[in-house]
């Protein structure tokens, strides 16, 4: 189900996007459901994904593979959105756009977020191979 790269799988990877460390916003950790449709979108099973919080200092992303989406409310207008059954912040979450190639963060892309601490492009030296 995860993938590892140097030792760290994909659950550790969404702990660190989800704030395990202080300094994460989780600025996309719950959204409206529209917006989460959005994200799902773009998360289709086999899709490849980077996660890397550089608020938190990571210094590298971790890839993983998507397996399955889902959508779940935590009240009648925030939703999470769930990869592989684990809940995730999209504002860490960077998806491959394959004109550019070039890893895109996915918050930005459906707007859950504005740039802030973020970059909108995954720093080539931080890609996980």
């Amino acid at each position: 189900m995860s993938e590892r790269r140097g030792g760290v799988g994909f659950a550790a990877m969404l702990a660190a996007a989800l704030g395990a460390s202080g300094a994460a916003a989780q600025t996309c950790a719950w959204m409206p459901r529209p917006v989460a449709e959005d994200a799902v979108r773009y998360l289709a099973p086999g899709t490849e994904v980077q996660g890397y919080c550089a608020p938190c200092r990571d210094r590298q992303a971790v890839k993983a593979t998507v397996q399955r989406t889902e959508i779940r409310p935590i009240d009648t207008y925030n939703h999470q959105v769930l990869i592989n059954g684990q809940a995730t912040d999209i504002a860490y979450l960077y998806v491959l756009d394959p004109r550019r190639k070039r890893w895109r963060n996915l918050g930005l892309i459906i707007r859950c977020h504005e740039e802030d601490d973020v970059p909108p492009t995954l720093p080539a030296n931080r890609v996980a191979p």
